[in-house]
């Protein structure tokens, strides 16, 4: 169901005339009447609902409705609480004839849109229509090959979405705003006669389109302005929340500019590294030629000589002499020769 502030939010959005007639397709159990009933001072209200438990509850709702709006003492506009469908012969005429139309088409299948698409399209200029989906693009750009949809006769405008505005889901749902407006099929076969014409319309276009979305940003988006809360000084200075002052960041200079860019990480110029020298290259390429030539031959080696301890440098002296040290060998007369 239609949530109060969601219809109170449509009420805000259009200005209901005196003339108007306003009519919900598919008003379940009526609440939406009610509400703009007693809200404006249309000339009458019409809602209209096929399934027969909601129109069933709608007969209890007319009936309370009215009677706490008199205990109060408060004014309603004439409404009517029908059952039956609106896409019946009989409500041709009626919807063609009416100047506001609220439909809650979420759950609408594109057959059922397609059907209220050929009944919109008889409305009166300046008819309204409120939908929860849109019947024709937002962006939508009339050529020779959609002529004959809805949207070369009217203007969409998508309305800010509120937060709990429907009963099914807590999420913002976004309404959509119709108006029957002919004169963009009447200005299209203008610009096709004089293209500097069109070449306004276009330029027009785009201005209209950058309003709305500015405006559609300021009203979700609104901002708040920052307080200024500045103390006086020992000199007693008067106040002036209006002035910013604005300081400017000073610009470095180009050397120093320069020096920041090449400044190293981790001991690194910043950007791919220089490719070597083939001297370097060459140097490298021995050195890891040596180390493999060592790794083999020490892998080469059998393992019980590689953990035997070093031989004795007495080893080729026999074994008298090896009882000696060796300052005892030096000290010793020298054999005469032969």
């Amino acid at each position: 169901e239609t949530s109060f502030d969601l219809v109170a939010q449509i009420i805000d959005e259009m200005e209901m005339m005196e003339d108007d007639t306003f009519v919900d397709l598919g008003s379940g159990v009526g609440q939406v009447v009610l509400q703009v009933a007693a809200a404006t001072n249309c000339k009458h209200y019409y809602g209209v609902e096929k399934a027969d438990i909601p129109a069933t509850y709608a007969e209890t709702m007319d009936k309370e409705f009215k009677k706490w709006m008199k205990w109060y003492g408060k004014k309603h506009g004439e409404y009517t609480l029908e059952r039956g469908d609106f896409l019946s012969e009989e409500w041709k005429d009626r919807i063609a004839n009416t100047s506001i139309i609220f439909v809650n088409n979420f759950a609408f299948g594109p057959e059922v849109d397609h059907q209220l698409k050929e009944r919109f399209a008889n409305m009166k200029e300046g008819g309204k229509i409120v939908s929860s989906k849109p019947f024709a693009p937002l962006n939508f750009r009339i050529n020779s090959r959609n002529l004959s949809d809805i949207g070369t006769i009217m203007r969409v405008v998508e309305l800010s979405p509120l937060r709990g505005s429907v009963s099914w889901t807590g999420k913002p749902v976004s309404y959509y705003l119709h108006t029957i407006d002919r004169t963009i099929l009447e200005n299209y076969f203008a610009s096709l006669k004089n293209p500097k014409l069109r070449e306004e319309q276009e330029a027009a276009r785009r201005r209209q389109q950058k309003d709305t979305k500015d405006s559609k940003s300021n009203s979700t988006t609104p901002t708040k302005p920052k307080e200024q809360n500045k103390q006086q000084d020992s000199c007693g200075e008067e106040e002036h929340p209006s002035l910013v002052t604005v300081v400017k960041p000073t610009a470095k200079p180009r050397r120093a500019r320069l020096l920041s860019k090449g400044r190293k990480i981790n001991n690194k110029k910043r950007g791919r590294p220089k490719k070597a020298t083939t001297a370097a290259e060459k140097n490298k390429k021995n050195q890891s030629a040596l180390d493999l030539l060592h790794a083999k031959t020490l892998s080469a080696v059998p393992p019980q000589d590689a953990n035997r301890p070093p031989q004795s440098p007495f080893y080729q002296l026999p074994l008298k002499a090896q009882q000696y040290n060796s300052s005892q060998l030096l000290l010793s007369p020298t054999p005469p020769g032969l």
